[in-house]
């Protein structure tokens, strides 16, 4: 179970490559370190893993991009690292099962409670119980590719990720 989710890490960096433009560490690696916790840490080039599901591993490899090579400047951006990996696993699944499973992840996505994806406040909001970060975040990605299309869409993703001031 774990190899074979692991053997998928290099059509997936093939993918969010075409998508998001180089890796960003091609002079150093990208590794797994296993850890006895159920969930993921992104660490540059060398992601904690607990229970390497799938949808963990594309999310994490993700961060990479969007989450290592570009973080956010505070806290209360949090989205803009964990609604972009959560966003990459829908495009993961896109690839990997076809359209029908893009939908299938993104209904499973589905958030309809309140609050905004701006943590409002850091030391009262956990963005780890309310998904608001990580599924509404998704969903902004979600309806900008719907209003802009693909290929504005990705050009953007790729703009955003190769934008000197981000990095």
């Amino acid at each position: 179970y774990m190899t074979e989710n692991y053997r998928l890490v290099p059509e997936m960096i093939e993918l969010y490559v075409d998508l998001f433009g180089p890796y960003p560490f091609m002079d150093e690696k990208y590794g797994h370190a296993e850890w006895g916790e159920t969930y993921g840490m992104e660490h540059q080039t060398l992601t904690s893993m607990g229970y390497p599901t799938e949808r963990r591993v594309a999310h994490e490899l993700a961060h990479m991009w969007y989450g290592d090579m570009i973080t956010c400047n505070s806290y209360p951006d949090i989205w803009l690292n964990e609604g972009f990996a959560r966003y990459a696993e829908a495009l993961w699944w896109e690839h990997r099962y076809g359209r029908q499973g893009y939908k299938d992840k993104m209904k499973s996505f589905e958030y309809y409670g309140y609050g905004t994806i701006y943590v409002e406040d850091p030391l009262k909001q956990d963005i780890f119980i309310l998904d608001l970060a990580y599924n509404k975040g998704a969903w902004v990605l979600h309806m900008l590719r719907y209003l802009v299309g693909d290929d504005i869409f990705f050009e953007i993703m790729q703009t955003y990720a190769e934008h000197p001031d981000h990095k």
